[in-house]
């Protein structure tokens, strides 16, 4: 893992419609060992690279298994029993407020051409800001908000987290005067089995809606900088290339998401949001805060510089630790907020696995963590310069540790 921010593997996005990215269910490395693992996993990112230099329409390709926290998915069953009243009704009231996102990117060689993408967005205050995903806007020279009704605004991004795959854009106030802004639901209080309904422009095709339910939460997937997006809904409501950036919705027509990536292949399909409490804070993050020279803001990651992992009772009692559940510091990056403050890492086995020594982290300013993507959610409204209160477990002793954050640096990316 890259420090405090989960399991990384490489992940590239673009394309024709700024599609969400996409997983190919390509079946296990043929090797059974970790290190080969990784290795396939580097291989599958070079592929995208190719596969990208191509023209196709693809966002990434990674294995099977890119997505932490669920056993592998053999058979996906959707339902089709849903009160379709109630849907039509959803729909008639949400759709004035999702828009289709058209992009338009200078071409890398200098010539006088250009590609252009599309997404989705929705609309979430009477200002005219809309939401997005980051990869739905990365690289635009120019942004075109379409709405249901067939009107066009020129957009201006003006902000964005890459590690979070969110974006903000705005439009005059005037060209939404009169469109009701959709609200964002609690995703903590979203449960599997809830009805999730997928509203965008897939492959295009502008006001498409599809049903199905939620099928599991806090899942992991590496966002395009390839740090982790933590807390992500997965449902298999159909999400295809173009619905990036649109909603994924609660039968309350609540945002719990924004719809961002999909697996694929012969045996299911899921797709993945990034959740609607993770969009609402970088939302709130970029418009309080002021652009530099009236450019677009971008979201600043807090940093603690350490190598992580979760523990089990199994790893717990290995390391002679007296918890069964933390976050075990395996390693510290020198000169890091983490190191200054004087957390331990673990020593160095045999092999190079991390063996006992290193801190156990137990929770953040006061509130529990056991795992370590609860760990990276619990960073992700913090800001460098805050500074934190961490309760670790040093020598099988509880104690308190203060650190002042940093920002994360570009060269870890």
């Amino acid at each position: 893992m890259d420090n405090l921010q989960g399991n990384e593997q490489p992940v590239d996005s673009a394309s024709t419609y700024s599609p969400p990215p996409e997983y190919p269910l390509a079946g296990p490395p043929p090797a059974p060992k970790r290190q080969g693992r990784r290795m396939w996993l580097i291989a599958a990112g070079l592929a995208a690279i190719f596969i990208l230099a191509m023209g196709v329409t693809i966002g990434a390709v990674l294995p099977d298994g890119t997505a932490t926290g669920a056993p592998r998915v053999q058979n996906i069953v959707s339902t089709d029993v849903y009160d379709e009243a109630k849907v039509t009704s959803l729909y008639d009231t949400v759709i004035p407020a999702i828009a289709k996102i058209e992009t338009r990117q200078a071409q890398a060689s200098g010539l006088p051409f250009f590609s252009q993408s599309q997404g989705s967005g929705f609309l979430v205050d009477s200002d005219g800001r809309f939401v997005t995903n980051y990869h739905v806007i990365d690289g635009a020279t120019r942004v075109t908000v379409i709405l249901q009704d067939g009107r066009r605004s020129s957009g201006e991004v003006i902000g964005s987290d890459p590690n979070n795959d969110v974006a903000v854009v705005k439009v005059p106030a005037d060209f939404v005067k009169g469109v009701a802004p959709l609200a964002f639901a609690d995703s903590a209080k979203v449960r599997p089995g809830q009805m999730a309904i997928a509203i965008g422009s897939p492959l295009g095709e502008q006001g498409t809606v599809t049903v199905g339910v939620v099928s599991g939460v806090n899942r992991t997937l590496p966002s395009v900088t390839r740090r982790s997006i933590v807390g992500m809904i997965s449902t298999d409501a159909q999400i295809f290339p173009g619905n990036s950036g649109g909603p994924l919705l609660n039968s309350s027509a609540e945002v719990i998401g924004i719809n961002t990536a999909v697996t694929t292949g012969d045996q299911a399909r899921l797709g993945y949001a990034v959740p609607s409490n993770t969009a609402k804070s970088v939302y709130l993050r970029i418009t309080s805060t002021p652009g530099t020279g009236g450019g677009a803001v971008t979201v600043k990651r807090a940093w603690l510089g350490v190598t992580i992992s979760t523990l089990d009772a199994e790893s717990a009692a290995n390391l002679g630790l007296s918890v069964q559940r933390g976050v075990y510091v395996t390693s510290v990056v020198p000169d890091s907020p983490a190191s200054k403050a004087g957390l331990r890492p673990a020593t160095t086995a045999t092999g190079g696995l991390a063996g006992p020594g290193g801190d156990v982290i137990l929770g953040v300013d006061g509130k529990a963590v056991a795992t370590a993507d609860e760990l990276i959610a619990a960073f992700n409204n913090k800001s460098p310069g805050d500074k934190v209160t961490l309760r670790i477990l040093r020598s099988n002793r509880e104690t308190n540790l203060e650190v002042t954050l940093g920002e994360f640096p570009t060269s870890l990316n």
